[in-house]
Formats: structure tokens, C-alpha cells, sequence
């Protein structure tokens, strides 16, 4: 009697799980009820923008959503409750220009919220401030999880033995390693690049891990979100002359230009 390899079992789960989470699972509909015209561009555009939930599938019209922390700072103080109670709210359904758009009442202990294209407004007037976590973060938290828990495992393996051949997983992150660190960290830094060696290759892969999981049918999209994007740059432009001002000065920098080796 022949038994399934552990590589069989784990490429039969992932399958499963694409399939499971695939956009062709039947019930999956886009911009409307029955007898209205499918609409490809809203569909694309309802997976790829942010929301306060993680929507997985839709199966036989039930929607597979993971409820996020709604967190919202308010005139009356902080208001802290889960996206749930989004669907538990009164629903109104308003016209503008032609167009029809859903508005929903929620209330908390604190306010009453009007949610509309996913956003939240005081029904009373006034301003708040949304430090919600959406699934873009949530999906930047995921990444983060999985970062710590593969190199902290594959760390440990080089402490227990050193020297040796890398196996198992040293083996699949080795020659990334090498390679962002030959081809990227030498040639663009120069001999002082084992300074930057760490942080370089944190942001490669948690920018590598991202547009991973953003593959995946329900996967997310906070790598092609422009303040993420933005905010990359900025750190990667600056924590070079950061580190060479802390260490030289800045006159001698400003004369002397970019850092370099």
C-alpha cells in the first residue's frame, strides 16, 4: 500500500485551497442582482481596494469574510468595535446623479456612523479620524508573522550547525540571501555594504512575501497601495545618508555627496 509523500500532501492542500478561495467559485457576482450585465472593472476594483474586512470567497451567496478592528478617534473619544457590525446595520439605499449608492447606519456606544463606499462619517457632522485596521494591514501584519517565523527558524538552523550544508529551508533562502547581497548590496554600496546587508534584505522580503500572498485568488493588494510604495522609497533613499551623517558629519557629507563605499 503506497502512501502520498509529505511534498504530495502539501501541494494537494494548496491546491485545495486555491480552488476553494478561487474567483470562479460558483455564486460569485458583481455589481448587481439578477438579469443585470456583468461588470468585470467593478469586480476587479471591489478585490483590489482596501476594506475594514477580508473577504475570502463567495459560496451559494455566503460571503467568507474575516471581521477587522474597526478603530475610530472621535469628538466624543476613541470607538474601538468590529467590522461585523457594518452588516448589522440599517441599510438605506440613496440615488445620486443616477447612481445608486448603499448607505449604512451603524451605532456604538459612543455614535451613530453613516458607512459608505468604505468609508465612515458622523451621522451629526464633524471630522474623525480612521486608525482602522483594514485588510491591507492586515495583510502587512500576515507578512510580518511569516518573515519572523521562516528566518528566525532558518537562523536557528545555521547556530545548530555551522559550517555545514545548508538543508530543508536554508537551502530555498540561501541564494536570495547571496544574491541580494552580491548583486544588490556590493555593487550599489560598495565595501561598507555588510552595514546594510540586514535592513536591505528585510525590505526584500517583506516586499517579496507580499506580492506572494497577492497572488492568491483572495489574496490582498497593500503592495500596489501608493502610500506603502511611497513610504519604501523614502526609507530606502534616506537611511543611507541617515547612517553616514550619524557617523561623518553633515558638512562632510553635504561636500562629498552620496554615501558610497
Amino acid at each position: 500500500m503506497s502512501y502520498l509523500s509529505h511534498k504530495q500532501l502539501l501541494s494537494l492542500l494548496l491546491l485545495g485551497i486555491v480552488l476553494l478561495f478561487s474567483p470562479c467559485t460558483p455564486g460569485l457576482r458583481a455589481g448587481g442582482g439578477e438579469g443585470e450585465a456583468f461588470n468585470p472593472g467593478e469586480t476587479i476594483l471591489h478585490h483590489v481596494a482596501d476594506a475594514h474586512e477580508w473577504e475570502f470567497a463567495i459560496i451559494g451567496g455566503t460571503h467568507l469574510t474575516l471581521p477587522l478592528p474597526v478603530i475610530l478617534y472621535t469628538p466624543k473619544g476613541l470607538d474601538v468595535f468590529m467590522s461585523s457590525a457594518i452588516h448589522h446595520g440599517k441599510k438605506e439605499e440613496k440615488t445620486h446623479e443616477g447612481k445608486k449608492t448603499s448607505v449604512t447606519e451603524v451605532k456604538t456606544a459612543l455614535n451613530t456612523y453613516h458607512y459608505e463606499h468604505g468609508k465612515f462619517h458622523l451621522a451629526e457632522g464633524g471630522h474623525l479620524y480612521d486608525f482602522s485596521i483594514t485588510k491591507n494591514v492586515a495583510s502587512l501584519f500576515l507578512s510580518v508573522i511569516l518573515l519572523m517565523a521562516i528566518f528566525f527558524q532558518v537562523a536557528n538552523a545555521y547556530k545548530k550547525r555551522p559550517g555545514q550544508a545548508p538543508r530543508g529551508m536554508q537551502s530555498f533562502f540561501e541564494p536570495i540571501i547571496v544574491f541580494v547581497r552580491d548583486d544588490i548590496a556590493k555593487g550599489a554600496i560598495g565595501p561598507k555594504h555588510e552595514r546594510f546587508l540586514p535592513y536591505l534584505l528585510t525590505i526584500f522580503f517583506f516586499v517579496w512575501f507580499n506580492n506572494v500572498l497577492g497572488l492568491f485568488p483572495a489574496g490582498p493588494t497593500s503592495r500596489a497601495t501608493s502610500p506603502l510604495r511611497s513610504h519604501w522609497l523614502c526609507l530606502l533613499f534616506s537611511s543611507p545618508y541617515l547612517a553616514e551623517t550619524a557617523t561623518i558629519g553633515a558638512t562632510f557629507l553635504i561636500r562629498r555627496g552620496y554615501p558610497g563605499g
